[in-house]
């Protein structure tokens, strides 16, 4: 991590219903399969309000925006070796299934053994829960939470593919259409449906 700083911007949550505020914070370093990730772009969204709120019960101080993007800027030892420095990369939200909760034995069963955090009672939700999100120069994320970022693909359109645009994709796969299907979406309630064309 030579070409890391020691600290680092972060916009910090430190009570709910307050603004957010600017510190300087140590930049954490990558343990096990963990991946840095130099933050280029963090989007705003609904959930981020509702952190901001209070309604998630959120552990302040916090970081939020689970829509971050960037480049790989270190690796933890155990970090798989499809993944190294400077590949651009978007950052999941949903991380660390427990394999344990009734919801993570269901999806394994149904899957072959695999697990998906997104169905975990327990999971970590990057921005929202027991992690800091993309609101800083730095984060944290593992190498099984991240995804490549085409090179044409500027990173403040990314970003907001990282939660409202999965959303929109996983209801596609979900209703499995089929190319040149015609689909309604409602965009009325979060505004994911801007998503959609």
């Amino acid at each position: 991590m030579s070409s890391v700083p020691e600290n680092m911007k972060a916009l910090r949550l430190n009570k709910f219903k307050e603004n957010y505020k600017l510190e300087r914070i140590p930049i954490p370093k990558p343990q096990g399969n963990e991946v840095l990730v130099r933050i280029a772009a963090a989007s705003f969204c609904h959930t981020d309000y509702q952190v901001y709120e209070g309604a998630y019960h959120t552990e302040l101080p916090h970081t939020g925006s689970h829509e971050p993007v960037g480049t790989i800027a270190a690796l933890g030892p155990d970090a798989s070796k499809k993944w190294k420095v400077g590949d651009r990369v978007g950052v999941y939200l949903f991380r660390e299934p427990c394999g344990s909760c009734a919801d993570c034995k269901w999806y394994a069963a149904e899957h072959e053994g695999k697990l998906n955090a997104r169905y975990c009672k327990n999971k970590t939700m990057g921005g929202i829960l027991k992690a800091d999100g993309g609101f800083a120069e730095y984060m944290i994320s593992f190498d099984d939470a991240i995804m490549r970022i085409p090179d044409g693909l500027p990173f403040e359109q990314a970003a907001p593919l990282m939660c409202a645009g999965c959303t929109m994709w996983t209801a596609i796969l979900q209703a499995k259409a089929k190319k040149g299907s015609t689909m309604a979406i409602p965009r009325q309630r979060f505004q994911h449906g801007h998503h959609s064309k």
